[in-house]
């Protein structure tokens, strides 16, 4: 994955340090970044969200292999539905993917809130797949200037699990 020098040079590497989500409001920005990955071998989707809600839904479904996963036909805007594909995200032999989404602005239209929720699922199970070896990275096409989800993919400091299982000692 990045272990060395060299892997920081990488510009997967730049997408991934700070978040597994980034913004792109111009296309030819977007278009660089996506055939970086493409070069780098990442298994790409792309998923269309200006073309209504059913096309979205589609395309989430398509990319996270929803019938293989869950045998049925797409999902269906639930986002603990969603919650539940992303954390077995289908990573391709290269275990590197990409999902670019599209013309997110009109998802940001639509329901800001909805929209914000997508994109922290998919912050918080990106960092999941880390763990695991797996690199998910999210490209955003929003054209609209103003647009910030604020924070994503926000994680509670937790007790440690020597004290939470024992009260101390090794768990």
């Amino acid at each position: 994955m990045f272990t060395s020098e060299a892997d920081r040079e990488r510009d997967d590497w730049e997408l991934i340090r700070h978040a597994a989500v980034s913004l792109f409001r111009q296309p030819e920005a977007l278009e660089e970044a996506r055939a970086a990955l493409a070069a780098l071998r990442y298994d790409i989707a792309t998923v269309i969200c200006d073309h209504g809600e059913a096309t979205f839904h589609a395309g989430l479904s398509g990319a996270l292999r929803w019938e293989e996963q869950f045998g049925l036909s797409g999902w269906s805007g639930n986002l603990d539905a969603l919650n539940d594909g992303f954390r077995r995200y289908p990573f391709g032999r290269s275990g590197c993917a990409a999902l670019v989404l599209s013309g997110f602005q009109a998802i940001v239209a639509r329901d800001r809130t909805f929209a914000r929720e997508v994109l922290d699922i998919i912050e918080y199970q990106a960092r999941n797949h880390l763990l695991h070896g797996h690199v998910l990275i999210c490209l955003v096409e929003t054209r609209g200037r103003s647009y910030d989800p604020g924070p994503l993919g926000a994680r509670a400091a937790l007790l440690n699990p020597w004290e939470q299982s024992r009260g101390h000692g090794k768990p």
